[in-house]
């Protein structure tokens, strides 16, 4: 959301010098996130993965923040100390009310992802899972996902797609990425010490669920 904000007001190709501008769009602004309920209440063996709403100032960014000119920005932005520390003030709220409604007899839980999730924003989670897959494996995952929202041609057989223009550009993308958040200063990419790695570079979604459901039960 920070990198929306500052692509939103012109600040991104700046962002050097619009650092404490940046830092104050994400203190001012109200966010909020919460699944879409099912429409139908019918029983499935396929595991559905419930649609995420995100809201910010009251608008629904979904769609937008799952942009490619947002993502391809994210590591700009996120490598200023200052920004990282608005937007990590923003996430610790989230999870305190969920942590207060839980304490009061509810049943909700909380379920955040994140590069830094396990080692920064929540160091003291019940359960870090350090999820990891080959760079080609999330590109081409994003690449069908992308094409789920879009009108253009795609390829949907894994050897066609992986000869496309978007896969192999977004697969440049991951790698840049990847190095940056590493690299950087500030809470850098890293497994949490007491993480659990799980590989899902082979695994289909329903075995990924599977699995991540088999350690929660395990540690809670």
């Amino acid at each position: 959301m920070a990198t929306l904000q500052a692509i939103r007001h012109n600040l991104i190709d700046r962002c050097e010098s619009n650092v404490l501008k940046i830092k104050k769009l994400v203190d001012l602004m109200e966010v909020d996130m919460f699944t879409k309920p099912k429409v139908s209440q019918e029983v499935t063996q396929v595991i559905s993965v419930p649609e995420m709403v995100y809201i910010m100032n009251g608008e629904d960014i979904g769609r937008e923040i799952r942009s490619k000119y947002v993502t391809n920005a994210v590591s700009e932005v996120a490598k200023h100390p200052k920004i990282r520390e608005a937007v990590l003030n923003k996430q610790r709220g989230l999870a305190s009310r969920v942590n207060a409604s839980s304490s009061l007899g509810g049943k909700s839980g909380l379920i955040i992802d994140g590069r830094d999730i396990g080692t920064v924003v929540l160091p003291f989670a019940d359960l870090k899972i350090f999820l990891i897959a080959s760079s080609k494996a999330r590109a081409l995952r994003r690449y069908l996902e992308s094409c789920k929202n879009s009108i253009s041609d795609c390829q949907f057989r894994k050897g066609e797609a992986e000869e496309s223009d978007e896969y192999k550009q977004i697969l440049q993308d991951i790698i840049v990425r990847d190095e940056a958040d590493v690299k950087r200063k500030h809470s850098p990419l890293r497994k949490a010490d007491d993480a659990i790695e799980l590989d899902t570079t082979n695994m289909t979604l329903e075995q990924q669920v599977l699995k991540i459901e088999e350690l929660v039960h395990q540690r809670m």
